[in-house]
């Protein structure tokens, strides 16, 4: 991720030296080159840089991926309810849900092909049957950009 970040930003720093040496009568650049200098794309921009909820989470989003949100959920089983941090990847296929479950920690990694949910690893093994749920419930969610 930080590799395709890196030559977005290579590739946006080439053009805007080509097109400023060759006298491009355009002063402010180009939308797209504007995009592409800030490190995004044009979905990107349309997420805010904060959360506007209420809620409140024990944990801050995870620095490695794209974008967060806070998402209450509860494990109706158990008759507990509590407020998760889901980071996920720009295109919603990789996610982390973290999270305090009676007392625990709960960290877990989540792959997303299609409808079907992959866990990659759960730190407590408490959360694999809840995990796509709260996922599900999360997308439903505003999210914003984890800076």
């Amino acid at each position: 991720m930080k590799k395709k970040i890196v030559a977005l930003l290579m590739a946006a720093a080439m053009v805007s030296v080509a097109f400023t040496g060759c006298g491009g009568g355009d002063e402010g650049g180009s939308d797209a080159a504007a995009t592409e200098e800030s490190g995004g794309d044009a979905a990107a921009s349309d997420l805010p840089t904060e959360l506007t909820t209420d809620l409140e989470g024990e944990y801050d989003p995870n620095p490695d991926y794209y974008k967060y949100t806070l998402t209450e959920y509860t494990i109706e089983a158990a008759g507990a309810t509590f407020v998760a941090t889901v980071s996920a990847n720009e295109d919603d296929t990789e996610f982390e849900i973290h999270c305090n479950f009676y007392g625990d920690e709960q960290l877990v990694e989540v792959e997303k092909n299609g409808d079907e949910y992959t866990i990659v690893s759960d730190k407590t093994g408490f959360m694999e049957t809840d995990s796509p749920g709260i996922i599900e419930q999360a997308l439903g969610e505003e999210w914003a950009l984890i800076q």
